[in-house]
């Protein structure tokens, strides 16, 4: 019913066939554990590092604890990739696949980087907002200065994403050019955040003051 017939004679090749795919899984054990390993430790620094944010945040007040709950996913991503990039070179990985894997790392941490700098954009306007609550939250003056600080969040994840896309983008030489043009339209951006930033940060720099 399918199976071969039993002639008493053994398939040399078969047999060589398996235990050269043994050697190979042999091979590569060491290098699994190696990058396994090394994400294993980067998560356990993740928790110790955020713990630590967090307990300074619960001390420090509720910004804090919101930068450290808002960059929580991003850090721990970062992380991880940081431990893929320093361990697969141990594995043992021919270096023609190693170079492809590492820019691939190399470009999910820049658009790791810019979702945590895009995290901490909103906790900058997490932490304008607290500043206007309660009566003076009724002004004009307070929906002003939301409105303003809204405008510069926007403004500043453009930029972030511009410049991510830029990067991402010059990483590749046959796009290298197209990168450097993709930079030099974050110049307008800049224009319109530094025009749009001044009355925000001089109430911000007055309340320091104050």
């Amino acid at each position: 019913d399918g199976w071969p017939p039993m002639t008493g004679r053994i398939d040399i090749g078969k047999w060589a066939h398996i235990n050269l795919d043994w050697q190979v899984i042999r091979h590569l054990i060491p290098g699994v554990a190696t990058v396994l390993g090394a994400v294993l430790l980067a998560l356990i620094a993740h928790l110790v590092v955020r713990s630590i944010l967090r307990a300074v945040g619960r001390r420090r007040g509720t910004v804090l604890w919101a930068a450290s709950d808002a960059e929580n996913r991003p850090m721990r991503v970062l992380f991880i990739l940081l431990a893929l990039t320093g361990s697969l070179p141990l594995a043992g990985i021919p270096r023609h696949i190693l170079g492809d894997l590492l820019h691939g790392l190399s470009l999910a941490m820049i658009f790791t980087v810019a979702w945590a700098a895009i995290a901490l954009v909103h906790i900058f306007e997490f932490a304008t907002a607290t500043r206007y609550t309660g009566d003076i939250a009724a002004t004009l003056h307070a929906r002003r200065m939301r409105t303003q600080v809204r405008a510069i969040r926007r403004t500043l994840t453009a930029i972030i994403i511009i410049i991510a896309i830029a990067i991402a983008v010059m990483s590749f030489p046959a796009t290298r050019g197209i990168g450097v043009s993709i930079f030099a339209s974050t110049g307008l951006l800049g224009i319109v955040l530094g025009i749009a930033a001044r009355p925000v940060v001089s109430n911000l720099l007055a309340g320091v003051q104050i």
